[in-house]
């Protein structure tokens, strides 16, 4: 059977033409909490776990870091070599990297623990190629009772609509990493120190009901899983309870709607020198 990492992966390399127009005008919101985090970024080498398309890698660089930007998806990675050739942008697996030992002063993800399947392993991998006193932030979307609204709409329309049965590949549970103890716990496990969290609101925004729809098929990983094993009846049901949700979101047909989220950050103990 195919595991959840394997799942990510085609489905991140399927989805990256898509990636730019349908998720990136979403989680581009997190650059602007991450760089006021990072402060000092001129001259700094810095790693980006799970680059995706590249444009906060790109958006690093400009600030005037050394950016090393990695992904395990060939597309991605071709996507944004494409685009900004000025980064160091590697295909390689965030559990195991092909990077040397306390090699930078900050490790970012930004929305990426959700997909991997050990994210613990990935998180030691960020606090081996730190340096001491180097900072590590990632970015988690929260659940919906904790202000997910966007992604609560979409799980209770699959609630109501489709056969949650399906064998899809066992993976961490969605928003398990937004517990702020327990994920507290978690990077001080791997050898972390001062972690903090903070929230911010993303908007989520789409050309009308059928774009939410293409954000849906198009732009997400873990959720068209189960889309893509409903039988044709039961899909039609649930893209049609998809159209029906986003109504009274919608201004003039263009739709919007907020998404809490989470950055965490901690601290590789010793003295940055570079500081």
């Amino acid at each position: 059977m195919t595991t959840f990492a394997q799942a990510e992966l085609e489905g991140w390399d399927r989805n990256a033409a898509d990636y730019d127009a349908l998720v990136l005008p979403a989680t581009c919101q997190a650059f602007g909490p991450i760089l006021e985090t990072l402060d000092t970024i001129k001259n700094t080498k810095v790693l980006e776990m799970a680059s995706g398309t590249g444009h906060l890698a790109q958006l690093l660089t400009d600030k005037g870091a050394e950016v090393t930007a990695i992904d395990f998806a060939p597309e991605m990675i071709h996507s944004a070599r494409r685009r900004f050739p000025a980064v160091n942008f590697v295909e390689a697996d965030c559990e195991r990297t092909p990077l040397e030992n306390e090699s930078f002063d900050a490790v970012i993800i930004c929305f990426g623990a959700l997909h991997f399947e050990r994210p613990d392993t990935v998180f030691g991998e960020a606090c081996r190629v730190l340096k001491p006193g180097g900072r590590f932030l990632f970015t988690i979307w929260l659940p919906p009772e904790a202000g997910g609204d966007f992604l609560g709409m979409i799980l209770d329309a699959y609630q109501r609509t489709a056969d949650m049965s399906v064998d899809i590949p066992t993976g961490p549970p969605m928003f398990d990493l937004a517990d702020v103890s327990r994920t507290g716990g978690r990077l001080s496990q791997v050898g972390f120190e001062n972690c903090s969290a903070q929230d911010f609101t993303v908007k989520w925004s789409a050309e009308g009901v059928e774009g939410v729809q293409s954000i849906v098929e198009r732009g997400l990983v873990r959720t068209r899983m189960i889309l893509d094993l409903q039988t044709p009846q039961r899909r039609k049901l649930v893209l049609e309870e998809l159209r029906a949700r986003p109504g009274e979101h919608l201004r003039e047909g263009r739709f919007e709607m907020k998404n809490m989220a989470r950055l965490f950050v901690a601290r590789k103990p010793g003295a940055n020198l570079a500081a």
